[in-house]
């Protein structure tokens, strides 16, 4: 068993490096609020690109569980990730794409598992940081996965320890 889940592990983050890869870093979040600042009218143009940006929110890494949102509203959404915890963090997003949970995923092979789950991103960060890049997608309704493998100083992944979560992507 303990095979299986290591060949998972590495298919994850394979998946979740090629996707980086594919993606690029255009680095062109912006975050809420930004923008022209010190007008009291807004014009409808304006008013409507607020209401159709992006999504942000953030999520907090610890030894060994994230603090997530429970649920997000559907479209473009940016997860921003930070690490408060003493070790290393990372957090690879996934759609599950059946009734599956991350717990049972975990458990099975590697290629079984890959037929369940759709990459969306991952972000890294280092003890007591933000991370590297947030994760930026379009989101459809549906069941999110988080997870963390990065290997605790046992060698065992943090996923295995607890370090997994799911969220819920509404209309």
């Amino acid at each position: 068993m303990r095979a299986s889940t290591s060949k998972v592990l590495l298919a994850l983050m394979a998946a979740a490096a090629l996707l980086g890869a594919a993606c690029g870093s255009d680095g062109g979040a912006e975050p809420v609020g930004a923008g022209g600042g010190g007008e009291s009218q807004s014009s409808p143009e304006a008013t409507e690109e607020q209401e159709t940006g992006p999504t942000e929110e953030t999520v907090t890494g610890t030894e060994y569980e994230f603090d997530a949102p429970d649920t997000l509203a559907a479209g473009e959404v940016t997860l921003n990730f930070e690490n408060a915890g003493k070790e290393p963090h990372e957090m690879l997003v996934f759609k599950i794409n059946d009734e599956s949970t991350v717990e049972e995923l975990l458990k099975l092979p590697q290629k079984e598992a890959q037929q369940h789950i759709t990459m969306v991103g991952r972000a890294f960060a280092k003890p007591g940081e933000s991370g590297s890049k947030p994760v930026s997608a379009e989101l459809e309704p549906g069941r999110y996965g988080m997870v963390c493998f990065v290997p605790a100083p046992d060698k065992e992944p943090h996923a295995f320890k607890g370090m997994f979560g799911e969220f819920e992507v509404t209309e």
